[in-house]
């Protein structure tokens, strides 16, 4: 297949990704997902010895499982970091299509109170 013209860039994307729970202890459901970019979440671990990684995760709709995955090189993940706070571990909150949920998998809990 050749490009004869080239048309519009396009403005995010969507990718298949089955639920397994890779990275978060597996018991996924094995559902294949479409997953969008604003889906997509970081998620953190530190060690005993300073260092610290982190994941591109999504939450399953069906299940509600989170799967760390690597996203293809060619896909552009614009996450964005979040004001919105969880009322329970008072971390970053971030939208998906499935609702509200934090780093720690607090999902639909409400965001914290901000003092005045």
């Amino acid at each position: 297949m050749k490009v004869i013209k080239k048309g519009r860039p396009q403005k995010g994307w969507a990718e298949e990704f089955k639920c397994t729970g890779n990275g978060n202890g597996n018991g996924g459901c094995s559902a294949m997902l479409l997953v969008e970019e604003g889906d997509l979440y970081h998620t953190y671990s530190s060690h005993y010895d300073g260092s610290s990684e982190t994941y591109t995760t999504f939450r399953c709709v069906e299940c509600g499982v989170q799967t760390d995955v690597k996203v293809p090189g060619k896909l552009n993940v614009r996450v964005k970091e979040s004001t919105r706070k969880c009322s329970v571990c008072s971390k970053p909150q971030f939208h998906t299509r499935s609702g509200w949920v934090c780093e720690n998998g607090h999902g639909g809990a409400p965001p914290k109170e901000e003092s005045s």
